[in-house]
């Protein structure tokens, strides 16, 4: 027995829930970041006096934040939907 597999249609609705879920994840994305920056420069860099660890936090902090931002980004949107 052959199936026969439709491709997926997109309807206008499912767009409009695409575009908000990528302006939520770049605005979350982006004030994470922010915050992660500034968590580093007075909150970490204080505390740290190995080099090596200030590197490493001078990336990873802004990059965590960041990622917490696009995670937190879809319960934003239910809640302002």
């Amino acid at each position: 027995m052959r199936r026969v597999h439709r491709g997926s249609t997109i309807r206008v609705g499912d767009s409009s829930h695409v575009v908000l879920r990528a302006v939520f994840g770049l605005l979350f994305g982006a004030v994470g970041f922010l915050i992660g920056r500034e968590a580093y420069v007075n909150v970490f860099s204080i505390h740290f006096s190995n080099q090596w660890t200030q590197v490493a936090l001078l990336v990873l902090a802004p990059v965590a934040g960041a990622m917490i931002g696009v995670l937190v980004a879809p319960v934003a949107q239910s809640l302002f939907e």
